[in-house]
């Protein structure tokens, strides 16, 4: 993994057009002045260490990781990943923590990941410190069907030591995390949305024990008919407090077309009371694919939704995806943001404007820091 810090100096000064015409106005009170004229606020510098192996276990790659750092203590990192561990190599979802800022690790089992594995694992910290790792566990009910279980961990200690998980019953898919990290009204609540059964329905568990229990699933959305599939996607917190969790539906069953280019609608919901009712749906820029199944499910990537901070844009939502509209149909990562919580979105832009023609981007992630800084 890349580590991103900001040190206090030195400090990289880069001059924009205004900022050039500035300093050229400035020169006469160079010249003439008893005393210098102001400079222009310097930008901060950002350095990216080198690479560390955080695993070497199992048979076959990690997948779906995930990484949250300590709110306070930046060099306690929490992660997570889909690991083919098992001696026979099914997958497993196990933790990974470490404590000098991702320079070396110790991984953790969890023994319901051991009968017969999970997936889709998400981290987060809470205000108090406490690490949140959920995951989907395969299991057998008491009638001998197979399913999917969703467990909450905790550890207090820095990932020192794990208690029983809180589970919250079967049929779930997707998990999504999120915590409010705020000073609102709703500070310390842990938000996880999720799919769930019989049919398409999305909700969201709330906690507002630091993630010992749960209450939940309160539904926000059901898909009806036979012609569209709907699953959760990633939440976003805002410093008020406010939930906006999102989702895409995307054709199913006759309306699908393997050969024919698609389309992924994109919806957000919005939370004003912590989780207990939501707004209706609001659609937000659509995710253009070429054809239909044609990428390898390791480079199918779920959006990343996140929110500003700092005094420029505290609540600015960013939304970053794939996307295929562009550049004769190749993969490219785009963004679009709302300044109003979800209702309505710019238009879509790359962010790497310059790439080469031939090139594909997939598998985006995306993180504000505190200063209101965007890396994606």
């Amino acid at each position: 993994m890349h580590r991103v810090r900001i040190p206090p100096s030195p400090r990289l000064i880069v001059l924009r057009p205004v900022a050039l015409a500035a300093a050229l106005a400035w020169m006469p009170a160079l010249l003439f002045a008893q005393r210098p004229a102001p400079r222009p606020a310097a930008l901060p510098r950002l350095v990216v260490e080198p690479d560390f192996p955080a695993s070497r276990d199992g048979r076959g790659p990690h997948v779906e990781p995930h990484l949250a750092a300590h709110p306070r203590l930046s060099r306690l990192l929490v992660g997570a990943a889909v690991a083919h561990a098992s001696d026979e190599g099914g997958p497993a979802v196990k933790a990974y923590v470490s404590r000098d800022g991702g320079r070396s690790w110790h991984d953790v089992s969890f023994p319901e990941q051991g009968v017969d594995g999970g997936a889709d694992p998400q981290v987060a910290f809470t205000p108090s410190g406490t690490a949140l790792v959920a995951a989907l566990a395969s299991g057998t009910d008491e009638s001998g069907r197979s399913r999917s279980f969703l467990h909450v961990y905790r550890t207090e200690d820095g990932g020192a030591s794990w208690g029983r998980p809180a589970d919250l019953g079967a049929s779930y898919d997707h998990p999504m995390l999120a915590v409010d990290r705020g000073t609102g009204s709703f500070a310390g609540r842990a938000y996880l949305s999720v799919l769930y059964g019989p049919g398409y329905n999305l909700g969201m568990f709330r906690s507002t024990d630091d993630g010992r229990t749960w209450v939940g699933p309160v539904r926000f959305h059901r898909a009806e008919g036979n012609a569209l599939g709907v699953n959760v996607l990633p939440m976003a917190v805002l410093g008020d407090g406010r939930v906006v969790a999102s989702y895409h539906d995307f054709p199913i069953g006759p309306a699908r077309r393997g050969d024919a280019p698609g389309r992924r609608g994109f919806h957000t919901v919005l939370s004003t009371d912590g989780g207990v009712t939501f707004s209706a749906p609001r659609r937000g820029p659509d995710e253009v694919t070429p054809v239909l199944d044609a990428l390898p499910s390791r480079l199918r990537g779920d959006r990343a939704l996140v929110a500003g901070r700092g005094a420029r844009h505290p609540d600015r939502l960013y939304l970053v995806w794939q996307d295929a509209r562009l550049a004769g149909g190749r993969w490219r990562i785009l963004v679009a943001t709302s300044d109003d919580a979800g209702a309505t979105w710019s238009d879509p832009r790359p962010v790497d404007a310059q790439a080469p023609a031939d090139a594909q981007q997939f598998l985006p992630a995306a993180a504000v820091n505190a200063d209101g800084a965007v890396a994606v």
